[in-house]
C-alpha cells in the first residue's frame, strides 16, 4: 500500500522539475569600477566568465542604458597561462557614461540625485552576467545644509557687526582686567 502513493509522489516531482526552464550553468563574475561615478565620466568593467572548449572570441559585449553608446566591446584579457584552461576567459573594456542632462529628473526616465544602474552581457559559454553601479548626478542646489545655524549662507550683516561687538567687549575687558591687576582703574 505504501509504494503507491511514494510512486506517485515521486512522478509528481519529477514532473514539476521538468516544467522548470532550463537556465545557464552559472552567472559569471563581473565588476565594474569605480562603482560612484558622475555623468560623463568613464567606468571600466571586468568579466571572468566560465571555461569554455572550442574557439574563445576576442571580445563580448556589455550593454547599458547609462553609456554613451547602448554597448561596448569588452577586450579579452589573457590570464597566466596564456590558454584559459585553469580558469575561464576575462574580458574587459571602459564606458562612456551619458551626460549629465540624460539623468535628469524629468522625462521619461526621471532619477533621484542617486540612481542604480546595471551593465550586462553573455559569456562565450552562454552564461549571463550583470554588475551594477551608482550614478551620482551632483551637488543639489543652493547652499549645504549643515543643520541649526549653517555657516555656508550668504554675508549676514547683523550676525557681522554683532560679532564685532563682542570682539570689541571681550577686548575691553581684558584692558580693564590687566589695569585692575596692576593697581589702576577701569574707568578715568
Amino acid at each position: 500500500m505504501r509504494r503507491a502513493p511514494l510512486m506517485s509522489t515521486a512522478l509528481l516531482g519529477a514532473a514539476c522539475l521538468m516544467g522548470l526552464p532550463a537556465t545557464s550553468a552559472f552567472a559569471a563574475d563581473a565588476e565594474v569600477a569605480p562603482r560612484h561615478v558622475n555623468p560623463g565620466e568613464p567606468i571600466t568593467i571586468f568579466v571572468s566568465c566560465d571555461r569554455v572548449s572550442g574557439d574563445i572570441p576576442s571580445g563580448i559585449t556589455a550593454s547599458s542604458q547609462a553609456f554613451t553608446k547602448e554597448s561596448v566591446q569588452l577586450a579579452r584579457v589573457m590570464g597566466q597561462d596564456e590558454t584559459d584552461e585553469a580558469a575561464g576567459p576575462a574580458y574587459r573594456g571602459k564606458a562612456q557614461l551619458a551626460p549629465a542632462a540624460s539623468f535628469s529628473e524629468d522625462g521619461p526616465h526621471a532619477v533621484e540625485r542617486f540612481s542604480d544602474w546595471g551593465v550586462n552581457g553573455d559569456c562565450p559559454g552562454g552564461e549571463l552576467w550583470t554588475a551594477s553601479f551608482t550614478v551620482d548626478r551632483g551637488e543639489p542646489a543652493g547652499p549645504p545644509r549643515t543643520g541649526v545655524g549653517g555657516s555656508f549662507g550668504g554675508p549676514n550683516t547683523a550676525a557681522m557687526a554683532g560679532g564685532a561687538a563682542l570682539l570689541l567687549a571681550t577686548a575691553g575687558g581684558v584692558v580693564c582686567w590687566k589695569r585692575r591687576a596692576d593697581g589702576g582703574a577701569c574707568s578715568q
